[in-house]
């Protein structure tokens, strides 16, 4: 499925990802909740891509981050919609 809608596997990016100061405050937050990391596999280095379906099952808007954290906006989004 990744490789069908072109999302990709970048190493150098996500040790990239640590350079911004608030990976490390979300990190930190998530474990204070309780939330402990998993076995770590080669999807750990995937590349988030979001993805607004329309009413008609097509893809009408697609967004591939560039950093591990990196996803579409609220803006993006509400502009997507044409709010």
């Amino acid at each position: 499925v990744y490789r069908q809608y072109g999302v990709e596997t970048s190493w150098p990016r996500l040790a990239m990802s640590f350079v911004r100061p608030s990976v490390y405050a979300e990190l930190f937050s998530a474990l204070r909740r309780g939330f402990r990391g998993g076995k770590p596999s080669a999807q750990l280095a995937k590349m988030p891509a979001d993805f607004l379906i329309g009413p008609d099952g097509r893809i009408q808007f697609a967004y591939y981050g560039q950093s591990i954290g990196d996803h579409m906006s609220n803006g993006e989004i509400e502009q997507s919609l044409g709010k």
